[in-house]
């Protein structure tokens, strides 16, 4: 069951959110646990056998941050850290690293990245002496809370417990943001990222040796595909959080306007870059030890990231191109004074780029896919240029037309503002307008797919 599901819509949420104003009449307490449970059926109805795996993880991070802010001795933490770190390489990475002899057969469990590292933040926290006083139901809240549970944001223990300890008070100012949300991240998914994917898929699914423009066709399409695949699920889970009361942090904000690969990563899953940036790049030296402990820590965080986006050599060589970027970034900072929309134009090649070898199943297609890109196989003539040109066309399955929602799209993803700079009761969302963004919702709904990132 997925946000775009119409199960999820139309009778999911509408139930938790009638028994959550219900027990609120009675007790805030009562309406949090109700939540709990809640989340607890929404992760259970994935896949029931991985519901002891959440709920073990919780008690014992629960139980490991009570003793590490009684005793904060090392030994605890880093206990606690193995106990987290062990589940998720056994099913994340043990196959891989195996060679597919062992563990092959793993289904990742929903969510594993983002509540593992949200609880490893907990428990170093806990040990810095960061970390207040905190209740069972409010921790369990804290992980387990649906909206984004099951891929991030990696909230902050500081944001989301101390809103738990606030007595709650229904505000229809929060529930119009919320369904402004919701429909703004409900039309991205389904109708522009959903009717992106055949074409991403067919440019990387036959060997990536096709036609430059199929393989420009179809890298484009997978960059706008995640693009909005992820926007979609960050605008759609702030806005179920706040049908509840709560904001849970921005984690999108407009990433393909970044001038630079250092700004993108400030711009795209924001909380996993303030994690990656507290816990990995600050610990190995930062900026506080020279520029050699500076590139070197950039480096490492970028290719950690690569890591935690996947168990391969596609994703290894990602984090790595990344680091590779930021690190030059740096050395050549304050040299060169290029125009702004070149730095534009320069950073989302670099970014499309680098989506071919994080989208490719293997080094083979990848590689295989970037010599297309180059008209190595030949540049391709579709329908539409075959008429325009006089000559024959050469690509089956491309018409030529979809250079312009190319164009669209890149035009909205450089120029338009995202959903956090447009205020929702403005003239642009008249009923009618909002009416008509529902029926082409509804109209594009068939088999409601999962969003990208739930595969980390």
């Amino acid at each position: 069951m997925v946000f775009s599901d119409p199960l999820f819509l139309f009778i999911f949420l509408p139930l938790v959110i009638a028994v959550f104003l219900a027990a609120k009449k009675i007790d805030d307490r009562l309406a949090q646990w109700s939540l709990v449970v809640s989340s607890c059926v929404f992760y259970g109805m994935w896949d029931i056998r991985w519901l002891p795996l959440l709920v073990g993880s919780v008690v014992l991070n629960y139980v490991a941050g009570v003793a590490l802010r009684s005793k904060k001795h090392s030994w605890i933490l880093g206990l606690g850290i193995v106990v987290n770190l062990v589940p998720l390489v056994i099913a994340k990475y043990a196959g891989w690293l195996s060679g597919g002899y062992v563990f092959s057969d793993i289904v990742l469990p929903l969510g594993i990245s983002f509540f593992t590292f949200q609880q490893i933040a907990f428990l170093v926290d806990c040990y810095k002496g960061k970390v207040g006083e905190t209740s069972p139901r409010h921790y369990a809240l804290f992980v387990a809370f649906f909206p984004q549970l099951v891929a991030g944001p990696i909230c902050h223990h500081r944001e989301m417990i101390e809103q738990f300890r606030q007595p709650t008070k229904h505000r229809w100012e929060l529930t119009f943001q919320g369904l402004f949300l919701i429909l703004a991240g409900l039309f991205k998914k389904v109708v522009i990222a959903d009717n992106l994917a055949p074409y991403a898929d067919a440019s990387f699914g036959n060997g990536g040796i096709q036609s430059a423009f199929e393989a420009w066709t179809g890298t484009l399409a997978y960059t706008f595909q995640l693009y909005f695949d992820f926007a979609g699920y960050c605008e759609m889970a702030m806005g179920i959080a706040l049908l509840f009361g709560f904001r849970i942090p921005i984690n999108f904000l407009s990433p393909y306007k970044s001038l630079s690969v250092t700004e993108f990563w400030r711009r795209w899953h924001i909380t996993l870059g303030r994690w990656f940036k507290d816990y990995v790049y600050i610990p190995l030296g930062g900026n506080r030890n020279g520029l050699l402990v500076l590139c070197t820590a950039l480096f490492m965080t970028a290719f950690a990231s690569g890591i935690w986006h996947g168990a391969g050599l596609t994703f290894v060589i990602w984090g790595t191109m990344h680091g590779m970027a930021l690190v030059t970034e740096r050395l050549c900072a304050g040299k060169f004074n290029l125009p702004a929309n070149v730095r534009l134009v320069f950073t989302f090649l670099f970014v499309h780029l680098a989506w071919v070898m994080f989208r490719a199943p293997d080094v083979s297609t990848a590689i295989d896919v970037y010599l297309s890109l180059l008209g190595m196989n030949g540049p391709g003539v579709p329908l539409l240029f075959s008429h325009i040109w006089g000559v024959e066309a050469t690509v089956s399955g491309l018409t030529g037309l979809e250079i312009f929602p190319a164009i669209v799209l890149l035009w909205w993803v450089w120029t338009k503002p995202n959903v956090h700079e447009i205020v929702p009761g403005d003239s642009r969302w008249t009923l009618p307008t909002m009416s008509a963004a529902w029926v082409a919702i509804l109209m594009s709904i068939t088999a409601p797919s999962a969003f990208l990132y739930f595969q980390f």
